[in-house]
């Protein structure tokens, strides 16, 4: 409510206050735009102009004189929207940069509420409450998560008459007239691409959101099959509300045969519930016949359709794979590639050998320096026992970092032969075989 304390200011018309007291003007339309949206608009989609004046009219101060800077604010910054524009706001980005050129630069062409100086000063037109719109998206989606999401299977559950729509999604609990529902379906898509009309006097429903996605099949375009699918839909859904309907009849005229049985009622009236209750279930049964016969079209329907999408989804894999191929090469090429690869790698580990360290060939010097080496050896082994026995005390320093010496050296000097164990065993294979040459020749000369 408008507090009291303030009705008088509310009521005035305080539109001179813009230019003397900006803060009490700037309060008047807050404490206006509050009202009006969280209380006297809170559940309408559509405001009536005509109404605005009247209804706000109260015995102590009359009609507020000033409620049309409230509108034009609320315009302005995007909180209501006059229908007109409404219905017109996916005009071109042309004609909108043309509108806003002459507004900023040549003539005010803002929205202005007010048409005379009279007692019903307010333009007879209506507006689009998009803050109601927006405040309730979330409960829209609530209700379409709940009554078509969750019982949504197959891609033609998706597909609705206007008429079936309205009923099935639920909004018909929170708006309960056609122009606000189509308003609501307006919003739903072009705002939030949440749903797709057909702009012909089919009016089919298509729910496209993000939502509805997970199901395969689902074309976000309206087909003309889409017209026949919605139909059998909408007749399927009137044939379950005919069922419900019928069984509550069933259900009543037994209960009241009942009662007229047990109450001792007239032999008519007993008959004339039987025929009743008979009659209902006759009806309920012929229902029932008609939904099959609905229901086994509509899976006909549907079956056909995922068909229809699955030749399709082939179809497109196929020319996808089919240019994919067209970017490689001729299975000889590919065996041509693969030979050159394969004799560069071997080419490759041929330098990589050679490049492994020269070889040492001269297997004379090598028995020399292994010769050599191994007496060595020996003699360091033999001066140890010698060095223990006349050597009661530890050795000196000097002479431990001589043996260790000549120790490392030894080592650095067979770490620095590049001899494998293949060349050792050829060079001793090599000599043994010249020393037999050596024996044979020096027989016949002593023969």
């Amino acid at each position: 409510m408008l507090p009291e304390s303030r009705l008088r200011s509310l009521y005035s018309d305080f539109r001179e206050l813009k230019l003397v007291n900006i803060d009490g003007y700037e309060a008047n339309i807050r404490q206006w735009k509050e009202y009006l949206i969280k209380e006297y608009w809170q559940n309408s989609v559509i405001i009536n102009g005509d109404d605005i004046i009247s209804d706000l009219t109260i015995p102590q101060y009359g009609a507020p004189k000033s409620i049309d800077v409230v509108l034009d604010e609320m315009v302005k910054d995007g909180t209501i929207v006059p229908m007109e524009r409404y219905l017109k706001r996916n005009e071109s980005v042309l004609i909108s940069m043309l509108k806003w050129t002459i507004n900023k630069v040549v003539v005010d062409l803002s929205w202005k509420s007010r048409s005379n100086e009279g007692t019903r000063y307010l333009k007879p037109v209506k507006y689009v409450n998009v803050f109601w719109l927006k405040h309730n998206s979330e409960t829209i989606q609530k209700l379409l998560q709940e009554n078509i999401y969750e019982c949504s299977i197959k891609p033609t559950d998706y597909i609705f008459t206007k008429e079936h729509f309205y009923k099935k999604s639920g909004i018909d609990t929170i708006v309960k007239d056609w122009d606000s529902y189509n308003i609501i379906l307006d919003y739903l898509c072009d705002q939030n691409n949440i749903v797709m009309a057909s702009d012909d006097e089919s009016d089919v429903i298509k729910v496209i959101s993000p939502l509805s996605l997970n199901i395969t099949g689902i074309s976000q375009e309206i087909a003309d099959s889409d017209i026949y699918v919605a139909k059998i839909n909408h007749y399927v859904f009137i044939a379950e509300s005919e069922i419900t309907s019928a069984q509550k009849v069933v259900e009543l005229t037994g209960k009241r045969l009942s009662n007229a049985i047990s109450s001792g009622l007239s032999l008519e009236i007993k008959r004339t519930l039987l025929r009743l209750k008979k009659r209902a279930e006759k009806n309920l049964e012929q229902a029932y016949i008609s939904l099959e016969s609905l229901k086994k079209l509509q899976e006909e329907i549907s079956n056909a359709t995922q068909t229809v999408s699955m030749v399709k989804i082939m179809s497109q894999g196929s020319s996808a794979l089919k240019s994919i191929n067209k970017q490689l090469i001729d299975e000889e090429s590919i065996a041509d590639m693969l030979d050159e690869f394969q004799e560069n790698n071997e080419k490759q580990e041929r330098i990589s050998k050679l490049l492994a360290g020269e070889s040492i060939t001269d297997e004379t010097a090598i028995e020399k320096e292994l010769s050599s080496l191994e007496n060595e050896l020996r003699e360091d082994e033999s001066q140890k026992p010698k060095i223990q026995e006349t050597q009661h005390d530890s050795p000196s320093l000097e002479e431990s970092e001589k043996h260790s010496s000549s120790t490392e050296d030894l080592i650095k000097r067979l770490e620095t032969l590049k001899v494998s164990s293949g060349d050792i065993i050829e060079a001793k294979r090599r000599k043994e075989k010249d020393e037999e040459e050596d024996t044979e020749m020096k027989q016949p000369e002593l023969a």
